[in-house]
């Protein structure tokens, strides 16, 4: 059976002022697919998933999700994507649980199942105990569970992680990889966003290696390894960037050490 397409960005481009970060990037999304938006930091990622959820608006192109340009229909979208940012910013002065709460009432969830919801996700995510401290008093690794609730409580349409294995321990690195597996099974798309190579490798389906903004190379992971004659993505990038001529570099510089 033919797989939907969730998300569509053709030919975007945004730049600020001379500089440009994303340059003619497309995108496809297919309900059931984790897609992996691979590159390093400053490769265009965060302004690419802006773009997406109509936080900035590019020069050009046209982002649609399940057919509705973004830009025309911001806030219908805004209740059909779940996003994981790559910061931990929250509302520190409120609980984990308060903060939940807040986050099931501004998109209208009913109470007594999103409490619940709520309750199993903690319990998970080994943060039950913690429900009631301050978020100002949780580490790194918490507040990226936290946020990993609020972005799946309204069981959105499409899932968006940013940089989502950033502070995470091995065991929930874990965990998250079988969250992923299983909302794959229930037809939700997901963007990942990382520089993670190990990690996208582990659970993409299809994945775009950026520098710069432009692609460098785009397809299923297999078809991406099989094209750069590499066993990982990892070596697929090094070789598309030629980073590796970068090692003589390190070693004229360490030479004298």
């Amino acid at each position: 059976m033919r797989k939907q397409k969730v998300l569509e960005m053709e030919s975007v481009t945004k730049a600020y002022g001379d500089h440009v970060v994303v340059n003619n990037l497309s995108v496809t999304l297919f309900e059931g697919e984790v897609f992996g938006l691979l590159g390093p930091n400053g490769s265009g990622k965060t302004t690419t998933i802006k773009s997406m959820t109509g936080l900035l608006t590019p020069d050009a192109g046209i982002i649609t999700i399940d057919g509705l340009d973004v830009a025309a229909h911001a806030m219908k979208i805004k209740h059909m994507i779940g996003v994981m940012p790559d910061v931990d910013e929250l509302m520190e002065d409120l609980t984990a649980w308060e903060f939940l709460r807040f986050i099931a009432a501004i998109r209208q969830l009913p109470t007594t199942n999103t409490d619940k919801q709520i309750e199993e996700w903690l319990r998970l995510l080994g943060i039950w105990e913690d429900r009631k401290r301050l978020l100002h008093s949780f580490s790194h690794g918490m507040r990226k569970k936290v946020q990993l609730v609020a972005t799946l409580l309204h069981q959105p349409r499409l899932i968006i992680l940013d940089e989502p294995t950033t502070g995470l321990d091995p065991e929930m690195i874990y965990l998250l990889k079988q969250v992923l597996r299983e909302i794959k099974q229930k037809q939700i798309a997901v963007l990942l966003s990382t520089h993670d190579l190990f990690f996208a490798q582990q659970v993409c389906d299809r994945v775009c290696l950026i520098q710069n903004g432009m692609e460098l190379i785009q397809g299923e992971v297999k078809w991406v390894l099989k094209q750069c004659q590499a066993t990982s993505l990892e070596e697929s990038y090094i070789q598309l960037t030629q980073s590796q001529d970068k090692r003589g570099q390190i070693h004229a510089i360490l030479d004298h050490w």
